[in-house]
């Protein structure tokens, strides 16, 4: 891989699917983590950091609309190795669409993305006191 991610994240993300609990890794920067857990059921890509380290806002407004309950889609503009082709993507029905029945569900995938900005939030603080 060309881009360098902390091997504690991607350890993180593979431990927590192992637990069979809903999951959803949700990247800040660039897609290619989901290289290190393909087995990940959901995974968000909101390029809200890009390549060199500068934020996005655009793309972080758009994470947080999503974390509250905005209908999350879009298709990649590259290709993933051999997991995912130029142009893939998704679209999965919003808040409003989604009976009774599967809003428990929906809440662990709120939780779930929120408890990983979180942890993307502390590991990009981690990384700039470590450049300072």
């Amino acid at each position: 891989m060309w881009y360098h991610q902390n091997p504690s994240q991607a350890q993180l993300v593979n431990e927590l699917i192992e637990t069979n609990k809903p999951v959803v890794a949700f990247s800040l920067g660039l897609p290619y983590d989901i290289e290190n857990y393909p087995d990940v059921p959901a995974y968000i890509a909101s390029y809200a950091i890009e390549r060199w380290g500068s934020p996005v806002p655009t793309a972080w407004t758009a994470a947080i609309e999503v974390i509250f309950g905005a209908q999350p889609g879009g298709k990649l503009p590259v290709t993933i190795g051999e997991l995912y082709k130029y142009g893939d993507g998704l679209r999965l029905p919003s808040s409003t669409d989604i009976d009774t029945k599967n809003k428990r569900q929906y809440t662990y995938l709120i939780l779930a993305i929120i408890i990983i900005i979180f942890l993307g939030i502390l590991l990009i603080r981690y990384f700039k006191t470590i450049k300072n």
